[in-house]
């Protein structure tokens, strides 16, 4: 059938173009009536064509038995997943831009519970405003940071915040170095209503909750100016 249709495609084809020239060729009065019946037939025949071909089953059988793309994407360790979330928090806060470091988690204390952990993310300060509004902005980051060490299921008690700024030793010499360190653990964190805590105060709340085992602390390593 696709080949009758084929051969009629042609003639209508040749008589469209026979027709364009003289239409008294074909019978037919005017160039309108040509278009309108052998390029309206040549256009219908073309569709019956593509309608009646018959269907490579072969081409249809590899398909429908090619397997399925088994291919998985390995899933992210706890380790990756809590990195991606802090390196989300690390951004311009108020006055001051940070920037994300690195991250370590390590074994926690001896005096800690068993398998416990303790991690450590280090931030850059890569440019302030003054040192009040420097405290105020790191406070709100290592809030937000600690809020994040919550979500994660690894074991981890101990948390550190340290914060890198150019620093400038007695002798004149300029270094990248830690100038501010918060640090708190997670019987204290659980106890504070995230919703309502004033985060820009984090180093003031550190420095007024003491605990036996001094884990809450904000301390300035070095001269901020």
């Amino acid at each position: 059938m696709p080949t009758l249709f084929f051969f009629l495609s042609i003639i209508a084809l040749i008589g469209l173009i026979i027709g364009i020239i003289k239409p008294s060729k074909v019978k037919l009065t005017s160039r309108k009536k040509v278009i309108l019946w052998f390029g309206g037939s040549f256009i219908v025949f073309i569709i019956l064509i593509g309608a009646t071909s018959p269907v490579d089953k072969t081409q249809l059988s590899v398909q429908e038995n090619k397997p399925a793309d088994t291919t998985v994407v390995a899933d992210q360790t706890p380790e990756q997943l809590l990195e991606s979330s802090y390196k989300a928090e690390i951004k311009k806060i108020g006055t001051t831009k940070f920037s994300y470091r690195d991250m370590k988690i390590e074994d926690a204390d001896n005096y800690r519970p068993a398998g416990s952990k303790m991690v450590t993310i280090s931030v850059n300060i890569d440019d302030f405003y003054k040192k009040d509004s420097l405290i105020r902005d790191t406070g709100i980051l290592s809030s937000n940071l600690f809020q994040k060490s919550l979500d994660t299921s690894i074991p981890m008690i101990d948390y550190i915040v340290w914060f890198y700024g150019n620093t400038r030793d007695s002798y004149g010499n300029d270094k990248q170095d830690v100038v501010l360190v918060y640090a708190t653990s997670k019987d204290t964190l659980e106890k504070i209503n995230w919703g309502g805590f004033d985060r820009e105060n984090m180093c003031e709340f550190l420095k007024s909750h003491p605990t036996e085992n001094m884990d809450n602390a904000c301390n300035e390593t070095a001269i901020i100016k």
